[in-house]
């Protein structure tokens, strides 16, 4: 394991020193440069056989979702050792409106009303503190003008705590106190 973390690092600091590192937060998403050629998050989750749980506002919910993705319920897409429905050799087939808010999101999750990033996401384990810090920042800012309290609270992946410490990096900036004291624009 050892060796393929340090292939891993060699590969992804060079393609961040090659200018590849567009990590931003734009509107409602997370963008970068790389995502499309990691798809780390969208493929095979090898940690044991619980899924990784992907909630879905009740706008994308509809007859044909199992198309789109593996369910654990009718309001919740999955990621499991299948990874995901909507992954193919060129990346995601779906438009962004109808991938589950955490794609959007990822690296970063919503738990319990505060914000956290995926630790083994290449940006995460190799970007700067400063940018990661920025970044969950602006997230905290703009989720509560893009969702509701309550959609907030529906699309929090219900992580357990030995979870996040096994998979996160908390940044403790809670969401749900700006989204509830915060307007929402018309």
């Amino acid at each position: 394991m050892p060796t393929e973390f340090a292939a891993l690092a060699r590969e992804w600091r060079a393609r961040f020193a090659a200018g590849r590192r567009a990590f931003r937060w734009v509107e409602d998403r997370l963008d970068n440069g790389y995502c499309a050629e990691c798809r780390h998050c969208c493929g095979p989750q090898p940690e044991g056989d619980a899924p990784y749980p992907m909630p879905l506002l009740p706008s994308q919910r509809r007859p044909d979702l199992a198309d789109d993705f593996y369910l654990l319920s009718p309001s919740v897409a999955c990621l499991d050792q299948r990874g995901c429905k909507a992954l193919t050799p060129t990346g995601c087939r779906l438009e962004r409106r109808r991938r589950p808010p955490a794609c959007n999101l990822f690296p970063l999750i919503i738990n319990e009303g505060a914000l956290y990033f995926y630790q083994i996401c290449p940006a995460v384990l190799f970007a700067d503190l400063d940018t990661l810090l920025r970044i969950g920042e602006d997230a905290a800012r703009d989720l509560p003008r893009l969702y509701t309290p309550d959609e907030l609270r529906a699309i929090s992946t219900p992580l357990t705590p030995e979870s996040l410490i096994h998979k996160c990096i908390s940044l403790d900036i809670r969401i749900y106190e700006k989204a509830e004291n915060g307007a929402r624009p018309g």
